[in-house]
């Protein structure tokens, strides 16, 4: 099989299902949201796409997919990232080598990250609605961002986990909003954080926002400072558990 050429075409038929059921599921009211948001990453991503290709390390995972095949990745990212490359693994063998193909599938995951933003934030702030809108269009154009162009390693290497990562934050504060406290999206959102920490280590210091994430949710309920304190740390454990044994895997991984 030519991976430069085409992906696997029924996974590509089943994942097109499965997001075009995802949508059918959106609350009318946060299209306008979707509509604005793809609109300002066309804008700010997509105008040069025809004439952009592979850059960087890009041409380095070009080459593995066509001359290696896309499950050498995970031997590959084995003696130091070693939960990443499954994740290059899956997307290089739906997406192939193509660099168009590659352009456009980053596009869209930029706009995934944006509408995970805005989803987590609903749910930590849900009656702030234009601050929450503003903000979330403000982090799709984010300057301190400059390699999106590098797209076949950026997706697979930050953007995916990056989307985990913000997921767990609205699961997260899902699980709090709820009354009694869900267990279920507290279970889907410690899942989430591990795409978020393990495949790659960036998003490691952005865990310590989600304590005062915890904090301002349980302070607006409960005015007392002893149990806000108590019922953050409570509610921040599990998340705790998880961070400090990354930490622990990369210390003991990196120097066995």
């Amino acid at each position: 099989m030519n991976y430069a050429q085409q992906g696997n075409p029924n996974i590509m038929t089943n994942l097109f299902s499965r997001i075009t059921t995802i949508l059918r599921r959106i609350k009318p009211e946060n299209h306008f949201t979707m509509i604005l948001m793809f609109i300002l990453c066309l804008l700010a991503y997509g105008l040069l796409i025809p004439g952009m290709g592979f850059y960087w390390d890009d041409w380095v995972f070009a080459w593995i997919i066509n001359f290696l095949g896309p499950k050498e990745f995970i031997p590959s990212f084995l003696p130091f990232r070693p939960f990443l490359g499954p994740i290059f693994t899956l997307t290089t063998t739906v997406l192939g080598a193509s660099p168009l193909i590659w352009q456009i599938f980053s596009l869209f995951v930029r706009f995934g990250t944006g509408l995970a933003a805005f989803w987590s934030l609903q749910q930590v702030w849900p009656r702030a609605k234009l601050q929450v809108l503003l903000a979330s269009l403000f982090f799709v154009v984010f300057p301190g961002y400059n390699q999106q162009w590098v797209a076949l390693t950026h997706v697979n290497q930050e953007l995916i986990s990056l989307i985990g990562f913000l997921l767990s934050l609205g699961f997260m504060a899902k699980a709090v909003q709820t009354r009694p406290t869900s267990s279920k999206f507290t279970l889907i959102a410690i899942i989430f954080a591990f795409l978020g920490l393990y495949p790659t280590e960036y998003f490691f210091g952005l865990e310590l926002l989600r304590p005062f994430i915890l904090w301002f949710m349980f302070r607006e309920k409960h005015p007392n400072g002893r149990t806000t304190l108590i019922k953050t740390f409570l509610a921040w454990l599990p998340y705790l558990v998880l961070w400090l044994s990354n930490a622990l895997f990369l210390f003991l991984y990196h120097h066995s």
